[in-house]
């Protein structure tokens, strides 16, 4: 991602300038000196202090993704098991008023058959 790379450059390289900007205004002279004389362990530091934020930041959003993926996958079970839960308890009750009626409509029918009089 080409645009993003250029945003990320442009941070951390005002945040460079920034930096060396801020050591400068604060120690003065001396720092200046020791900068010149070691500018390639300075640089070095910097970017091994750069990629090593880098690598923290990205395992950091890896070990909240796994836990969050956890989460929601672990409510999402219990989610799916109240509601299947819920339609067999649904089912089962059906089933139950259902042999009810069944069975007082037979004994109706069965009343009717033994006594032909009534006009069921």
């Amino acid at each position: 991602n080409f645009p993003l790379f250029m945003l990320l450059a442009t941070i951390t390289r005002g945040a460079r300038f920034f930096l060396l900007a801020a050591a400068l205004n604060h120690f003065g002279e001396p720092i200046r000196l020791k900068l010149e004389q070691n500018f390639g362990l300075f640089m070095g530091s910097l970017a091994a202090i750069v990629v090593g934020g880098f690598v923290v930041a990205v395992h950091m959003i890896a070990m909240w993704a796994i836990y969050w993926m956890t989460i929601v996958s672990i409510i999402s079970a219990v989610d799916y098991f109240v509601g299947f839960w819920n339609k067999i308890d649904h089912v089962s009750e059906r089933a139950r008023t259902r042999r009810s009626s069944v069975l007082s409509r037979r004994k109706a029918k069965r009343e009717a058959a033994e006594h032909p009089s009534r006009i069921g």
